[in-house]
């Protein structure tokens, strides 16, 4: 699959679910029930879209690693010493 073909998958349910229309599970005669999370829905999608995700993992924030974490520390000004 291209990576354009997930991205478009993505696209369209996160589209039906703004617009109050994605459902979970359910069968082909009868939807399941309404989905109400966004992260629901983001499961939802990547799961459609084929792409798979680490438990715990936030598509949308990167975790900075101890090394940034420290520099981001020393870059911070001292006020009052």
């Amino acid at each position: 699959m291209s990576r354009g073909g997930g991205r478009d998958t993505i696209r369209e349910i996160m589209g039906k679910f703004k617009r109050d229309n994605l459902y979970s599970g359910g069968g082909p005669d009868e939807p399941g029930s309404k989905v109400n999370r966004r992260d629901q829905a983001i499961a939802i999608a990547l799961s459609e879209a084929g792409i798979e995700r680490r438990a715990g993992e936030n598509p949308q924030y990167k975790k900075r690693s101890p090394q940034e974490q420290e520099s981001k520390r020393r870059k911070r000004p001292r006020f009052g010493i």
